[in-house]
């Protein structure tokens, strides 16, 4: 479809579709197992506590994705964290050979996927860490305005900050003039 809605632009990708891993599931559709896993993978990230999971690859490459993304998430409104926080879920679950959020299972000591709820749930939680301390320190450096980056802004992520149009509206509202104002 293309971008100002109507018929498909002829050769364009279709979007790619979203996975989506429930708690209860046995497999990814690709067949990756998601439970009584007896051994994890780089591109996991592990669920718990202690030095194992603080030093596994795919936990500081999950680290990594959330710090790179805390700023943002505290520009946004609500409903956009939420959005921040699945978008870094995807991004484990999208590598190949796809990644996957492990707990130990204490009955068999063997891992299993929480699903994407908790594995957003946990996201979100690493998003908020340190909030006040970056907020603090993004309103030094004059890139917070009410909650807000200041339009025009070059940030560290290499996305320009957009300027509200008027006091009260969300800096998305004015970036995508099509969606129905409040």
């Amino acid at each position: 479809m293309n971008p100002m809605g109507g018929l498909p632009i002829r050769g364009a990708n279709p979007p790619p579709k979203l996975l989506t891993v429930r708690a209860d599931a046995l497999k990814m559709p690709d067949g990756t197992p998601l439970k009584n896993i007896e051994k994890h993978r780089d591109q996991d990230v592990l669920c718990g506590r202690g030095g194992g999971t603080n030093h596994h690859v795919g936990n500081a490459h999950w680290r990594k994705l959330v710090n790179t993304n805390k700023r943002l998430y505290l520009s946004l409104p609500k409903k956009q964290k939420a959005l921040v926080a699945k978008s870094i879920v995807h991004a484990v679950r999208a590598q190949n050979p796809p990644g996957r959020f492990l707990a130990r299972d204490p009955s068999n000591s063997l891992w299993c996927d929480i699903g994407d709820q908790k594995a957003t749930e946990k996201t979100s939680q690493a998003l908020r860490e340190g909030a006040p301390d970056i907020r603090t320190e993004m309103a030094k450096e004059g890139q917070m305005e009410k909650g807000h980056i200041r339009g025009g802004q070059l940030l560290r992520n290499g996305l320009i900050g957009l300027e509200q149009s008027k006091p009260g509206d969300t800096v998305h509202e004015k970036a995508l003039p099509h969606l129905p104002q409040r």
